[in-house]
């Protein structure tokens, strides 16, 4: 398990530096996300109310060594802090719901306000094969899509399966009894 509370966090991303935006403890907030398309960096927002424009500024924790290999969690893929998402512009979205349509992950993706192309394998007209893959521009565009996805569910499909994400090039091997993350 990961120290500290990650769901509620968001970053800043400029090429190589990031800057984190952290809520009050124990306050759930929606996020918003937009592109500046002139400084070709993702900006995510997250609105606390009226209170200093409602932004909480906070430094990034660094990562410990060894911290990346903590990062892969069965249930949910590669957590966003992990520093492979910064070298991959293509993810794999596993644990999709089998009637999830094309239109309700899109309007999912949408949510992030990025460039992205989707390929969504179908078992039939109406039939989702449980994965799809999401291809970035640019790897940092990357790094939000999946702080939009994580240990989300598709809303408006009522499962209590949350997605799992990870780079595409990336696969889960078992070796002496442990999990390990290979570049492909």
């Amino acid at each position: 398990m990961l120290a500290g509370r990650l769901v509620n966090e968001g970053c800043v991303v400029k090429a190589n530096k990031a800057e984190c935006i952290l809520p009050p403890p124990g306050l759930h907030i929606p996020r918003t996300f937009a592109l500046t398309p002139k400084c070709r960096e993702a900006l995510l927002r997250e609105w606390t109310g009226n209170a200093q424009n409602g932004k909480v500024l906070a430094p990034c924790r660094s990562s410990t060594p060894g911290a990346s290999s903590n990062l892969w969690m069965d249930a949910f893929g590669l957590h966003p802090e992990s520093e492979m998402w910064l070298s991959a512009t293509r993810m794999m979205i596993r644990n999709i719901p089998a009637r999830c349509t094309e239109g309700e992950l899109r309007s999912m993706l949408n949510s992030a306000n990025l460039p992205y192309k989707l390929e969504m394998p179908k078992g039939g007209p109406s039939k989702c094969k449980g994965f799809a893959f999401v291809t970035m521009p640019q790897a940092f565009m990357l790094v939000v899509l999946a702080r939009v996805l994580w240990q989300s569910s598709v809303p408006t499909r009522e499962s209590s399966r949350k997605l799992k994400i990870h780079p595409a090039d990336m696969t889960l091997a078992k070796f002496a009894g442990h999990d390990l993350l290979l570049e492909l």
